[in-house]
């Protein structure tokens, strides 16, 4: 069995699938909010009305 690894995924990774009006913020004015640290590569998405996301993988998570 292999080891265990974490897989991170941008919000632009063409794995991810966007349903609904999303758009992407590139403009940083978000990036000191909360207590989690900077947006990872700088990408938010974010949608003003109904949307969903979803993103197929392989394995196992407990």
């Amino acid at each position: 069995m292999a080891p265990d690894r974490w897989v991170v995924l941008d919000d632009t990774d063409i794995a991810i699938k966007y349903t609904g009006d999303w758009f992407l913020d590139t403009t940083t004015s978000k990036d000191t909010i909360g207590n989690f640290g900077l947006p990872y590569l700088h990408t938010l998405h974010g949608t003003s009305t109904n949307g969903s996301i979803s993103a197929e993988f392989n394995g196992t998570f407990t």
